[in-house]
């Protein structure tokens, strides 16, 4: 059956008036592979599926066009990332709303330890044995000035693994700033329940972070979380081989909107360069609303959907080789895949910046005026009613645009 005979007032269309119409089982496969290989979710997705929300993605793919032509000091290609020679020791983070760039300088910091919750625990009990008789038992856990008697009731049905879990509930719902868990040795049938500190770093006296002791019977100690395995210490570190510095925390503030958090013992450099991670981010998101705006154009046959679809699959076509140039291919049909590497180091060298910002007439000017046109209450909608195309013995099956394409191509 030829396209021309069944595509009625479709046929402005002029890439899809030769073809000859793909079966359904065909279509439809087609349109699977496209949906999962592509990343175009079931959410984005819908979002094309009537005029009305046509222009509400539209919206959102003008406001990822703003964050990326944006310029200036708020410029996501102007954000600088702390790179450590060693993320073993430590990594650093920049704040780009507190930063200024000029006063970034690199630095050497040495960590002599890292900061640690207390820990409580004991060597564990017998998987699937019971350490305790059945019964009623209390237990106080002290945090500070805080304490709470806490009750657990042993039926005799419980092993050790209900017991733990009775008592992890406890104390956690108590909220006293301790968290209770249980660590599984299956090779060596033994679980041990453990007891941390919520924070890390020592208290001001020195004395334990938090206590724990049984009230009434010994299943604490049976279980041994009365016994400390772990204190509680502070970081200790330096910078630039200055007088050591000490933190109740491994995430130290350096002021100008840098943060570093230790991560072990050593010395590493902390050096600043620009990062792209947050246009990348960026630019995946646009890449997936326009497969988006691709997949679901073909997946209908209404005037307003093939005009959508062409509209994108034109400028991609277009904007092929410097799309490729970003990490961003363009396949036969026009749908984008992303190369994650190609794309992070054309953040990192300019291109990507140039993709969107050195070029005001080109790839993004292009694709902002089909955002526009997007948005607009009329441009792309559908001038056939549903229900009316429906009962049209000229209407598709749902898969036939994307066959369709891939008949034209492959």
């Amino acid at each position: 059956m030829n396209i021309n005979s069944n595509f009625g007032s479709y046929n402005n269309f002029n890439p899809f008036l030769s073809l000859n119409r793909p079966s359904s089982s065909m279509s439809s496969s087609m349109y699977n592979l496209l949906s999962s290989t592509y990343g175009v979710n079931n959410a984005v997705r819908t979002m094309f599926q009537t005029s009305s929300a046509i222009r509400t993605a539209g919206e959102s793919m003008n406001s990822l066009l703003r964050d990326l032509t944006r310029t200036g000091s708020s410029s996501l290609f102007n954000q600088i990332g702390g790179v450590s020679e060693n993320n073993k020791v430590a990594t650093a983070s920049v704040d780009g709303s507190k930063v200024n760039n000029s006063e970034l300088k690199p630095f050497e910091i040495n960590v002599g330890q890292v900061a640690t919750t207390q820990m409580n625990s004991g060597s564990g009990v017998a998987i699937g044995g019971k350490a305790v008789s059945s019964g009623q038992y209390r237990f106080e856990v002290q945090v500070g000035n805080i304490r709470r008697e806490l009750n657990i009731n042993v039926a005799m049905s419980d092993d050790n693994d209900a017991i733990q879990r009775k008592m992890v509930s406890a104390i956690n719902n108590a909220n006293l700033g301790v968290t209770a868990s249980i660590n599984y040795d299956t090779p060596n049938k033994r679980q041990t329940l453990q007891v941390a500190s919520a924070t890390t770093g020592t208290r001001n006296d020195g004395g334990p972070v938090f206590s724990i002791r049984d009230t009434m019977g010994n299943l604490a100690g049976q279980m041994g979380i009365t016994n400390v395995s772990r204190e509680a210490q502070n970081a200790i570190y330096s910078i630039n081989g200055g007088e050591r510095q000490f933190s109740n925390t491994n995430r130290i503030d350096m002021g100008n909107g840098v943060t570093v958090n230790l991560q072990g013992e050593g010395t590493t450099s902390i050096d600043f360069q620009r990062n792209g991670s947050a246009a990348v981010d960026k630019v995946k998101e646009l890449v997936g609303m326009m497969n988006a705006a691709m997949v679901t154009a073909s997946n209908s046959m209404d005037r307003g959907s093939m005009r959508l679809f062409n509209d994108v699959f034109q400028m991609t076509k277009a904007y092929s080789g410097a799309l490729g140039r970003i990490g961003i291919d363009v396949s036969s049909a026009g749908v984008l895949t992303i190369d994650n590497d190609r794309l992070n180091a054309a953040a990192n060298s300019g291109t990507l910046e140039d993709m969107f910002q050195g070029d005001r007439m080109g790839f993004a000017n292009r694709l902002d005026r089909i955002s526009s046109n997007m948005r607009s209450s009329n441009f792309y909608a559908d001038s056939v009613d549903v229900r009316q195309q429906q009962s049209d013995p000229r209407h598709y099956d749902k898969y036939a645009a994307i066959s369709m394409l891939f008949d034209m191509y492959f």
